[in-house]
């Protein structure tokens, strides 16, 4: 299962034109979002827009790209970003203060200044502003927060106490949860999923339908119960899957609803 389907990441997090290392892991990022790393290579050869969302030739989506601190960039990194905003994407930038080389002389200088003025005009580059271009957005002078709560892409996981990751397929989302300590667990987590919820031991293989589970607007709310060191599958199955699964009960370790 930690294999099969596609991750789902909201944020695609570039690491800059200056920077060739991934942050600090205590880095800020918001609970209850997931995201990947993108270099420069990926961000100019790997990275198109479908209906809004960032898409790799694997076929894995992104919500948004995110470009903290960089304050010097390439002039053919920010003619990308202007090419993914005006196809649809959504950034999350600051207006950069210079160029992050000087190689191209002259004509490259202009191609910065051009791909700055097609993205910030002459706004005020201190001041807060999500600005519509073309198809996408272009959000700067906030943080990765403030610009998720602006575009109303809530947590895809709210609780504490949890570690998790996210994959799909066309008919069904799972999420493996582990407790964060090696503590019992008994918690209630409100996921951005809809469908049947069942719970499968990755230990013993048994499945069972979720015991308390509440649903509110795009999200289900699931009790948790681990004993240390525990994890669980949580799968939202769709409504097909589900009644295929009902119709042929599975035994231990197996499930006729498992060929994801």
């Amino acid at each position: 299962l930690l294999e099969r389907g596609r991750p789902v990441s909201d944020v695609l997090w570039y690491l800059g034109d200056e920077q060739d290392h991934k942050p600090a892991q205590d880095a800020a990022f918001p609970a209850g979002y997931q995201y990947d790393y993108c270099n420069p290579d990926a961000l100019l050869n790997r990275l198109s827009v479908r209906d809004g969302k960032l898409v790799t030739p694997d076929g894995i989506e992104y919500r948004v790209l995110w470009l903290p601190q960089c304050p010097r960039m390439l002039p053919q990194t920010l003619e990308k970003i202007v090419e993914l905003v005006r196809a649809g994407a959504v950034v999350v930038v600051d207006r950069p203060v210079g160029s992050a080389t000087l190689s191209g002389g002259e004509s490259a200088q202009q191609r910065f200044v051009a791909a700055v003025d097609a993205l910030w005009d002459e706004a005020d580059p201190t001041e807060r502003r999500v600005q519509p271009i073309g198809k996408g957005k272009l959000l700067s002078n906030m943080s990765l927060d403030e610009a998720l709560a602006e575009l109303k892409i809530r947590p895809d996981v709210e609780g504490t106490g949890v570690v998790w990751s996210h994959r799909q397929t066309d008919k069904a989302d799972w999420y493996f949860i582990a407790g964060a300590t090696p503590d019992a667990l008994h918690q209630t987590l409100r996921f951005r999923s809809l469908g049947t919820v069942r719970l499968w031991d990755p230990v013993s293989g048994t499945i069972s339908r979720a015991a308390a589970t509440r649903r509110e607007d795009d999200t289900t709310e699931v009790t948790i119960d681990l004993p240390q060191s525990g994890s669980v599958f949580v799968v939202f199955e769709s409504r097909d899957e589900a009644a295929s699964a009902e119709a042929q009960p599975a035994s231990a370790g197996h499930s006729a609803s498992a060929e994801r």
